[in-house]
């Protein structure tokens, strides 16, 4: 048995944040977490990373609900738990943050200002995407420090079916551009996802007509940078 109350602080720190981590009984974890309740402490805080990052629901749920975490609490670069579980695709432990957690779905982190929705989208992940937009209306339009929306970071990526969801279930707007004048279809364009390409420029009719900020079409960007099937393909779609 594990004798808490001989282990110095930074030692039990270590302990609570790996018991959340493995999703151990919570006995455990309330045990450890009474010795951390010392100012500024960022023992709690890791440790709902911890178990966000892994998926473990129940103890993440006992973590904010019964011990008191804040659900708005960063880690050190910056993320919520609702951002951790965005990135890494867990839907039912986004749902549970964003709904009955109530996280800020809007919130951003510290380095590059995005949201959980945007983190969903460039990662491919579609179902927590779903979730955010959908059931808890996050704004599909925010942007990050450059401008992009989650729809031009789900296109960076060439997440197709991310990029469908986005474009044509939650109506994000497919021509918003970004800090160098390029919107969707020109960003699907210069990562050659021909794929996206195909599903921005056909099935949601972006415009293979618009210029950038550098006076470059998506057409001469294709034939620029060699990408011979994009090439091929915006001309099917008009360009």
């Amino acid at each position: 048995m594990l004798n808490v109350g001989a282990l110095d602080s930074g030692t039990i720190s270590g302990c609570f944040e790996y018991a959340c981590g493995a999703g151990l009984d919570f006995s455990i974890i309330r045990s450890l977490y009474a010795r951390l309740l010392v100012a500024g402490h960022p023992g709690p805080v890791v440790g709902l990373v911890r178990a966000t990052c892994n998926d473990h629901l129940d103890v993440v749920n006992a973590l904010i609900g019964t011990l008191g975490i804040n659900v708005e609490a960063v880690d050190e670069p910056g993320y919520t738990a609702l951002m951790r579980a965005a990135i890494n695709g867990h839907r039912d432990t986004v749902n549970a943050l964003a709904g009955t957690h109530k996280a800020n779905v809007e919130a951003v982190d510290e380095g590059k200002r995005r949201t959980a929705l945007m983190l969903a989208a460039m990662k491919g992940h579609t179902d927590s995407v779903k979730t955010l937009a959908g059931t808890h209306k996050a704004n599909v339009e925010a942007v990050d420090h450059e401008g992009r929306t989650a729809l031009m970071l789900a296109a960076f990526y060439g997440h197709t079916d991310t990029v469908n969801a986005l474009a044509g279930t939650h109506n994000a707007n497919i021509e918003t551009v970004d800090h160098h004048g390029r919107a969707a279809l020109a960003i699907a364009v210069l990562k050659d996802h021909t794929d996206t390409v195909n599903a921005l420029a056909g099935t949601h009719n972006a415009d293979v007509k618009a210029v950038d900020k550098y006076g470059y079409t998506v057409l001469m960007l294709a034939a620029l940078h060699g990408q011979t099937d994009t090439v091929e393909a915006l001309r099917d779609h008009g360009a």
